[in-house]
């Protein structure tokens, strides 16, 4: 979220951290208790900002769900630090430490899709985020992503993008390009 945008929708906040700012600025040493107070005011900055973002609707569904699910979310965490990983339903509820039948039925509760289908998407996500810089080849990101071949990336992609990666990477230049 972007800071002006922010201040806009959350102006209290705005207010206080200004009114926090002239208070130390007017001072020339550490008080007592400032630390809390920064750390306090740091977390309600993050709640809020939070908030925002899931009230204007940037998070994926259940991700709220997601986080505050324990099991859920170690698999998710890890799932995302190795997204190249050859990943089975069976390897994720282990590290959730659960059944792969009752993982399997709480993954799809919670993210609204099977936990394959999650995968599929978080790579494809990953991928247009590498093909959004140029110098990254689409074979560079295909074995990145743990794609068997290149045909097989490209078929992904296209099936949820609806164009091949290269066809994505160059609309995407083109429209940059016009916003130049």
């Amino acid at each position: 979220m972007v800071v002006h945008r922010f201040s806009h929708h959350e102006p209290q906040v705005i207010a206080l951290i200004e009114g926090m700012r002239a208070g130390w600025a007017s001072s020339d040493s550490a008080r007592l208790g400032d630390s809390v107070i920064c750390s306090r005011i740091g977390t309600m900055v993050a709640s809020v900002a939070v908030r925002r973002w899931f009230e204007l609707g940037c998070a994926e569904a259940g991700w709220l769900r997601q986080v505050q699910d324990p099991h859920i979310s170690r698999a998710v965490d890890e799932l995302h630090r190795d997204l190249g990983r050859a990943w089975t339903v069976d390897d994720l509820a282990r590290v959730a430490a659960m059944s792969r039948s009752a993982f399997a039925v709480r993954f799809r509760d919670l993210l609204g899709r099977p936990p394959v289908a999650y995968l599929a998407a978080a790579r494809i996500e990953l991928a247009k985020q590498m093909l959004a810089h140029d110098h990254v080849t689409v074979t560079e990101i295909s074995r990145r992503l743990g794609y068997g071949s290149d045909a097989g990336f490209s078929r992904a992609f296209q099936r949820h993008e609806g164009a091949s990666p290269a066809r994505w990477r160059a609309a995407r230049r083109q429209s940059r390009d016009h916003l130049v």
